[in-house]
């Protein structure tokens, strides 16, 4: 079970640049990765921050989004834990009324037994194609996102790419409605 939350303190469009906080706690009786019974507790924050450009033809964003993981197994007696990383950017430019295409990148890493130990776990690179759609109610936005590099990798499988936790390719679909 998740629930979000997001705040927006500046706006793109009346301060020199937009800037919104964003949680996402959650809670879960069953392992995301296993599949077997645990009980697990999570944290997302994210600052959301968005300059606009040239009356709003080309936008820029840029998405720090720590998620913090608590987890104990049925046969466990202590509490595991893990902090997760991923930075995105992106970059718009208006094509047509309404439409928006560019690029984005994501970094994604994860910091196992975070702050015991500080070693990260593995990390991964996607730079793709987005393309956005905007009404006045409701938005959408396609991006497709190949893995570009990421470590460590398995040379059986791949000699850039770390495909042992992470997808070789990503396509995300997001919507939102506005109210």
């Amino acid at each position: 079970m998740q629930t979000e939350f997001k705040y927006s303190f500046l706006s793109p469009y009346l301060d020199p640049f937009g800037f919104a906080l964003y949680a996402e706690p959650g809670w879960s009786r069953i392992s995301k990765e296993s599949g077997q019974h645990e009980d697990a507790l999570s944290l997302e924050v994210k600052a959301l921050f968005q300059k606009n450009f040239r009356e709003d033809t080309l936008i820029a964003v840029l998405n720090i989004s720590p998620e913090y993981e608590w987890a104990k197994g049925k046969d466990i007696d202590h509490w595991e834990n893990e902090l997760e990383l991923e930075v995105t950017g992106g970059l718009t430019y208006r094509i047509a009324p309404r439409w928006y295409g560019g690029v984005e990148t994501r970094y994604t890493s994860e910091y196992p037994n975070f702050p015991d130990e500080s070693h990260r776990e593995f990390w991964g690179m996607f730079v793709g194609p987005a393309l956005h759609y905007t009404t006045e109610r409701w938005w959408a936005t396609v991006t497709a996102l190949p893995q570009v590099y990421g470590e460590p990798h398995d040379g059986s499988r791949s000699h850039s790419l770390h495909l042992e936790d992470l997808e070789a390719f990503e396509l995300r679909i997001k919507l939102g409605f506005n109210f």
